[in-house]
């Protein structure tokens, strides 16, 4: 099976759409009866027969399903098939110059499509940069009420970016999609005249697959199209939606959970109160479950859910364990659920796009440091001028130098990859302090593969310190509202990092004539203090002591304008982002130690750069293999 990834291209799909071309319609489909449409193949019958119980002395009965029955493990895969097939005649006759002919059903679900009046813009934002005053969870201890106490909430919501992304694409063509999961069609259409057309080529294909009904059928047999979820408005054009259990509102650009699930969320809290110490393992893995589903709309959630999952590890019987670190999760869930109403996710925080600002990061036992190249559309802050890259580097106090595992000292409790692990984040801190990072993709490269392997998962089954600065992550990302993208860089081909994370024998000016003179750039380098607050929150996190994440909320200087120096030309969009990882959709490639090159590291060829430097970005098509066999010509 292939499950996965629908809603992901749905929002990417509505991300790509030029909002010129007017608003963004959704549409769904369901298919009534779901498995019941498709017919068994003969030889299975007998295979999946079910013997009725019958009183003494009656002949015994037996069912034979003729259809796909429930249950059945190969079930869900056959009629995917059907499904997916609908979908691709539907998408092939989109992409063609075909016009449909009026489909019966079409003027019933027209009735109830969105008039060009209804859909309303968004509120405008300021431009200003983000007054950063979340209420953030407290830390542990002292005794902290995740379940029956309130958060105060955020009194200003950040502030979210007026103007669209210029690494997106610009079309003349307005967006027509179609995509499925299981039963559930979802298209996607611009333009009055190309929504009727989208959607009577979708019921044309769902009709080729399935079915409809004729004169010979029975009266109790129903059109393959739900016609009860028609009737509610599923297959009419509206721009708020609520597609596989989200709201996505293409008007506003945001994703949430609807009042129901949020209700839930809220039950599923309560219900662990922070005076509890033990629960049984299948509880425990059914709220894990729930809370992995909620958590694709509210950003940074994915990466607190560390101790949780060791909860699962360290359990020796049919109990779990609810230690200090299982109730801090609970409570940033809490602080998020609290802030759901005030803070909707955007669409641009869950699709990866081209990055925009490409950096490199590296610890060694002294000290982390890294370096930054921001694209030319990026907006710095004040104190940064525009294009400027900049530095960062912190010394490593005694107390963790001294707990480092090393031949020397075996017995220590940090190690290197935990020292990579901080070194990532104070980058992002030092990113986001430099330039306006909102909505858009950043991506750093490391050589510790362990560290990339935790970034890019955003959780470790441990309660050691990457459990402690995973969380800091994921708080940081929520604040500042980026997507962070990580990639591994070859110890050889990231000198640069190396000499910052290494070179603290420099006072400040040496260092900067340092790397001026050995990496030269149009604009010299900007070298950027770390606030003392963020590094003793990594501080705190490396010697796994929770520590209060209001230490993230530092707020950054305010964004400056870019003038018409500063603006380029939106290059031209070659490929189409993951939203999630898989080991499945990375081109293999073997390192190099002269991969390095840092004529690629010019701002007018940061972009260019980024294809070189073997980023993991490419087309995300509907499916990631072919059903059947290939045929050659």
């Amino acid at each position: 099976m292939q499950f996965g990834h629908a809603l992901d291209r749905y929002l990417r799909e509505i991300l790509l759409a030029d909002p010129e071309l007017g608003p963004i319609y959704m549409l769904k489909l369901d298919i009534a009866d779901g498995f019941y449409r498709i017919a068994l193949n003969i030889d299975d019958i007998p295979k999946l027969g079910v013997v009725f119980p019958t009183n003494p002395g009656e002949e015994p009965l037996v069912a034979l399903p003729l259809v796909l029955p429930m249950g059945w493990k190969n079930s869900p895969p056959a009629f995917c098939v059907a499904t997916e097939t609908a979908a691709d005649l539907a998408n092939n006759a989109i992409n063609s110059d075909a016009q449909p002919n009026p489909h019966p059903l079409n003027a019933h679900a027209a009735a109830l499509d969105d008039s060009p009046s209804t859909p309303t813009a968004p509120a405008p934002f300021p431009t200003a940069a983000p007054s950063i005053t979340t209420a953030l969870p407290p830390p542990l201890p002292p005794a902290t009420t995740h379940a029956n106490t309130s958060v105060t909430p955020i009194s200003t919501p950040t502030p979210v970016p007026t103007t669209r992304d210029p690494c997106l694409p610009s079309s003349k063509v307005p967006v027509s999609y179609v995509d499925v999961f299981m039963d559930d069609f979802l298209a996607l259409a611009q333009g009055q005249q190309n929504r009727q057309r989208v959607r009577q080529l979708l019921f044309h294909a769902v009709d080729t697959v399935f079915r409809p009904n004729d004169f010979h059928d029975q009266i109790s047999r129903r059109e393959p199209v739900s016609l009860k979820k028609l009737r509610q408005g599923d297959c009419s054009w509206s721009t708020i939606k609520t597609v596989l259990g989200w709201i996505i509102n293409t008007a506003a650009m945001t994703l949430q959970l609807p009042p129901h699930r949020q209700d839930r969320l809220g039950q599923i809290l309560a219900s662990i109160p922070p005076s509890q110490k033990r629960t049984s393992v299948k509880k425990w893995h059914k709220l894990l479950g729930e809370l992995r589903s909620m958590s694709l709309a509210l950003p940074g959630a994915r990466n607190v859910f560390s101790a949780m999952q060791n909860a699962l590890v360290l359990s020796s019987s049919n109990r779990i364990a609810l230690c200090k670190g299982v109730h801090q999760a609970l409570a940033d869930f809490q602080w998020m659920a609290d802030d759901i109403a005030q803070r909707p996710t955007r669409i641009t925080e869950l699709v990866p796009l081209q990055p925009a600002i490409l950096g490199f990061h590296d610890a060694s036992g002294l000290g982390a440091g890294g370096v930054a190249y921001p694209t030319p559309d990026v907006p710095p802050r004040v104190g940064v001028a525009h294009n400027q890259p900049i530095l960062f580097r912190v010394q490593w106090p005694q107390e963790i130098r001294s707990r480092l595992i090393t031949d020397s000292n075996p017995n220590g409790s940090i190690t290197n990859s935990d020292l990579e692990l901080a070194g990532g984040l104070l980058q992002l801190q030092a990113t986001a302090q430099s330039y306006d990072v909102r909505e858009r993709t950043i991506n750093n490269k490391t050589d510790n593969l362990a560290t990339m392997f935790w970034q890019r998962k955003g959780s470790a089954s441990t309660e050691k310190a990457p459990a402690h600065l995973l969380r800091l992550h994921g708080i940081h990302q929520r604040i500042h509202r980026y997507i962070s993208r990580h990639d591994y860089m070859p110890g050889p081909s990231n000198p640069m990092a190396d000499d910052a994370s290494r070179l603290f024998h420099l006072s400040d000016t040496d260092f900067l004539a340092y790397f001026n003179s050995k990496y030269p750039q149009k604009q010299p380098y900007k070298l950027v203090t770390i606030p003392l607050q963020v590094l003793s929150c990594v501080i705190s996190a490396l010697l796994r002591k929770p520590c209060s994440a209001a230490s993230l909320t530092v707020e950054p200087p305010p964004a400056t304008a870019i003038g018409k120096s500063g603006q380029i030309i939106p290059t031209k969009w070659a490929s189409t982002p993951y939203s999630k990882p898989s080991k499945t959709k990375y081109p293999s490639f073997k390192s190099s130690s002269t991969e390095f090159d840092p004529a690629m590291l010019q701002p007018a060829r940061i972009r260019s750069g980024l294809a070189q430097l073997k980023s993991t970005y490419g087309l995300l098509p509907r499916r990631t293999s072919p059903w059947g066999p290939q045929t050659y010509a």
